[in-house]
């Protein structure tokens, strides 16, 4: 099987990503590691946190290289 990668998602490259906050209620930014890749996206995650899947669509809208 081939998976067409984006050349921003790199494994090991740290991106962040929005999601609702419930200490704030409202969404925020997380800052998360590339940790792995899926068919249509990859999987991410911060040290002693859950992981999370997001699909390569989804650069620009929810997920975003670091600043």
């Amino acid at each position: 099987m081939i998976i067409n990668v984006p050349d921003w998602c790199v494994i090991g490259k740290f991106i962040e990503f929005k999601m609702w906050d419930e200490n704030y209620r409202k969404y925020n930014w997380f800052k998360d590691k590339i940790i792995s890749y899926t068919e249509d996206g990859f999987y991410h995650q911060t040290h002693n946190c859950p992981v999370y899947h997001n699909k390569f669509s989804d650069y620009g809208k929810t997920v975003r290289e670091c600043k």
